[in-house]
């Protein structure tokens, strides 16, 4: 797309003119369930992640105003990868893991759904 990666929310470098690039807040290994993912040290769960991104616009407008920042985010690219650990790393990860003794494949995914519409 011709652009670099931008920076980690948490960068220290994510400052000033630095933050008209967009930010990352990603955490490898969350998921929609706040259990998933807890065999990572230092993982930030997704509505950290929200809170992160809430801050940034903050952030933003202190630099360039409100309404020019709102225009900013509302035609960045943005995209949100969410759930999959949720079986690779809680449903799958063990041969008896918990939630799948708990919950069969079907009931699983509806339980997710309906946790991701709490998010």
């Amino acid at each position: 797309m011709g652009m670099e990666s931008p920076l980690p929310y948490l960068n220290p470098l994510l400052k000033g003119e630095t933050l008209l690039s967009g930010a990352n807040f990603a955490s490898a290994g969350i998921g929609i369930l706040n259990d998933t993912g807890i065999q990572f040290l230092n993982i930030i769960r997704i509505w950290k992640q929200i809170e992160y991104f809430e801050q940034y616009q903050i952030r933003l407008a202190s630099i360039i105003g409100r309404d020019r920042a709102r225009q900013i985010v509302s035609n960045a690219i943005s995209l949100i990868s969410l759930g999959g650990n949720d079986f690779v790393n809680n449903y799958y990860l063990l041969p008896f893991s918990a939630r799948s003794r708990q919950y069969a494949l079907p009931d699983y995914v509806r339980y997710l759904v309906s946790e991701y519409r709490n998010i």
